[in-house]
């Protein structure tokens, strides 16, 4: 929407009109419109406490992966539906920053239980290693017990 598309004597917003195709001709539209963009600042923001956490203690645990599938889910449609249909501008930006958002969450998610796995196998091998009652029972079975010992085979030859 442009400016030439508002109503004859609307004195619009010339950014309102511009980037987000809206008009602002009174002090009605003024307060809906700023309480719109307060409302896609919340919402964008609202994610990224639990995104700098994430970061912080290198986990997402406690975030269901199901939990955060299902979020994506409804904001990628929510995403294609702006992009498909005749929308203002806002709703798009709306869309691709939920979509962006919840993309990290995903993102983080599954970086940080790769390396969960993997710190838990090093973690697992070293303790194996550390202390012998903490192996595989095969791998204990077949230990020698006594290096240093002279068995009959070894003594014979």
């Amino acid at each position: 929407m442009s400016p030439t598309s508002c109503p004859v004597g609307c004195d619009s917003w010339e950014f309102a009109a511009k980037y987000f195709g809206d008009c602002v001709c009174s002090r009605r539209d003024a307060l809906s419109f700023t309480l719109g963009c307060v409302s896609i600042v919340a919402w964008g923001v609202a994610e990224l406490p639990q995104i700098v956490a994430n970061w912080r203690n290198k986990s997402s645990e406690g975030v269901s992966l199901a939990f955060i599938a299902t979020w994506l889910t409804g904001d990628a449609f929510n995403l294609v539906g702006c992009a498909v249909s005749p929308t203002l501008p806002t709703q798009l930006y709306t869309a691709i920053v939920y979509t962006s958002t919840t993309v990290v969450l995903i993102a983080q998610h599954v970086a940080y239980e790769r390396r969960g796995a993997q710190t838990a196998k090093a973690d697992a091998v070293a303790s194996t290693a550390a202390d012998p009652l903490d192996a595989p029972l095969e791998a204990r079975l077949l230990e020698d017990p006594d290096p240093g010992r002279t068995t009959r085979a070894s003594s014979r030859t």
